[in-house]
């Protein structure tokens, strides 16, 4: 494989990151578990209020009532979504951009913290267990990197405008044309060789000519049809007998 060297910006990175933190909402949440019953969550569900899926361990049925909207994680997903869509303004200044995003990292991951405190809260007061999963803790861990990132690209930090990644070869591209021209261009010149008596291309190993049989040190051979001849005949002798 060789190294080409791939055109990477700045917002590329920010994007990918906006883009995968709006995933992860869809992601399980919070697993609440009293006694047999238990429901995971994921975070959309807190943010849609939607109705979650119990089981006691042999069934699963809706539950009976809707989980409440939780404000925290809506400003978190709407402060994500508006990061996203002013990524793509071109009339702000980069700067202010990287502020802006750092800002929506801190405040949302602020926000989940905050989220996680109100709910074991809420568990301790009603005496049901509660398990935060990995995709709380993911969506935690990319909104303080999201933080993190556009505060170094705000204080001047230099990112790199290419990125050399190993890919492989493309068919018809230079890494195979290349070879496959020297190779090409050494048969071309093997096929030049032709045949000193009929002047046809020959093999360049074949030491007889496939049109006319003649030998390629440049004798001829005898032809087909001057083998096939029949040998002339001797003149008749006169015999002479004395008396």
């Amino acid at each position: 494989m060789n190294s080409t060297p791939v055109a990477v910006k700045p917002l590329h990175i920010s994007r990918s990151m906006l883009g995968a933190i709006l995933l992860c909402f869809f992601l399980p949440f919070v697993t609440v578990s009293c006694g047999p019953i238990t429901a995971t969550l994921s975070g959309f569900t807190f943010i849609s209020g939607g109705t979650p899926t119990v089981s006691d361990g042999r069934q699963s049925r809706p539950a009976d009532e809707p989980v409440p909207r939780q404000p925290l994680l809506v400003i978190s997903y709407l402060l994500t979504m508006a990061g996203l869509g002013v990524s793509f303004v071109k009339q702000i200044k980069q700067r202010v951009l990287f502020w802006l995003l750092a800002s929506v990292g801190i405040i949302s991951a602020l926000a989940l913290l905050l989220f996680q405190t109100v709910m074991e809260g809420q568990a301790r007061q009603n005496g049901f267990a509660l398990t935060f999963n990995f995709g709380f803790w993911l969506t935690v861990v990319l909104y303080v990197a999201l933080a993190g990132f556009h505060i170094w690209l705000a204080l001047g930090g230099k990112f790199p405008s290419s990125v050399a990644l190993p890919l492989p070869a493309a068919v018809g591209s230079s890494a195979i044309a290349a070879p496959m021209a020297a190779v090409m261009s050494g048969a071309g010149v093997a096929a030049t060789r032709t045949c000193p008596s009929c002047g046809n291309g020959v093999n360049p190993d074949a030491h007889f000519c496939m049109h006319c049989g003649a030998t390629l040190d440049g004798s001829a051979a005898p032809t087909a049809q001057a083998a096939d001849a029949p040998a002339p005949r001797a003149a008749p002798q006169t015999i002479r007998f004395e008396e």
